[in-house]
């Protein structure tokens, strides 16, 4: 998808809902993001702040931090989706971690996605400022790619990259 099909559908958004689930990946910059938005509709959520809360007692172990970290993301959608007055715009920033955990999309289709939300996963480019060492192994696409694969079949379009 353009940044310019993006603005487009934002642009109905802010006019009136528009049926169907929304899901977007912004595979670019969060500050290049903002200006394409409406402030008043947005909503933000960090993923590792929401992490922070979890009890310490389950850093152990992967699958309880997997499952604590779903239960923390359902909790804060269903508040979100709660006090949605119109339209919302969610924002969601260190998306790394729930591919770290596995976390799936599906909590975003069935906890907050209906026709007055729209959900914005955040992946920036990476970038080093230094050579990496050979030995070490780093693909900096797979976070993108784990999400890409999960978006369900009617948003697998939404996909908006930077150059």
């Amino acid at each position: 998808m353009t940044e310019t099909e993006f603005k487009k559908i934002i642009g109905r958004f802010i006019e009136r809902p528009i049926p169907g689930r929304k899901l977007f990946i912004w595979h670019r910059y969060k500050e290049e993001l903002f200006p394409l938005l409406p402030e008043r509709l947005i909503t933000e959520m960090d993923i590792l702040e929401l992490a922070s809360s979890i009890s310490s007692s389950y850093t152990d172990s992967h699958d309880d931090i997997q499952r604590e970290l779903r239960k923390t993301l359902t909790k804060k959608l269903n508040e979100l989706v709660s006090i949605v007055d119109g339209q919302q715009i969610l924002v969601v920033s260190n998306t790394q971690l729930l591919a770290r955990y596995k976390v799936p999309l599906s909590i975003f289709y069935s906890n907050y996605l209906m026709d007055r939300t729209i959900a914005i996963l955040v992946i920036p480019r990476f970038r080093f400022e230094k050579t990496l060492p050979e030995y070490i192994k780093f693909n900096k696409e797979d976070v993108f790619k784990y999400f890409q694969n999960l978006l369900a079949e009617e948003n697998k379009h939404n996909i908006i990259e930077g150059t």
